[in-house]
């Protein structure tokens, strides 16, 4: 797997920014050549034998780790909040020896 930054309007023109000539042979996108100087040449990426496009995979935006922080904290607060409540019910109230 190569993972390469592309840029270019369409699919073709992203691949050959890369250096990545691709053509279809019997219904399957095959590589055909690599660009002289481009990004798959300067990583070392040969072409000898005819090698077949399985996927391609675009990177997703993903949210923040912290984004999920905010909920834990919120049902720890409700658990603290709950004990507390519950701490101040059960403990016995002391009543003042006048007696």
């Amino acid at each position: 797997m190569v993972v390469l930054p592309v840029t270019g309007d369409t699919a073709e023109a992203r691949l050959e920014s890369v250096g990545l000539y691709v053509g279809w042979s019997d219904q399957k996108l095959m590589v055909e050549d690599v660009g002289i100087n481009g990004s798959l040449e300067t990583l070392g990426v040969s072409i000898e034998d005819p090698t077949e496009v399985l996927g391609v995979e675009i990177p997703q935006p993903r949210p923040s780790k912290w984004l999920f922080s905010l909920p834990g904290l919120v049902i720890l607060a409700l658990v603290a909040a709950v004990q507390l409540k519950r701490k101040r019910r059960e403990s016995p109230q002391i009543s003042s020896l006048d007696g």
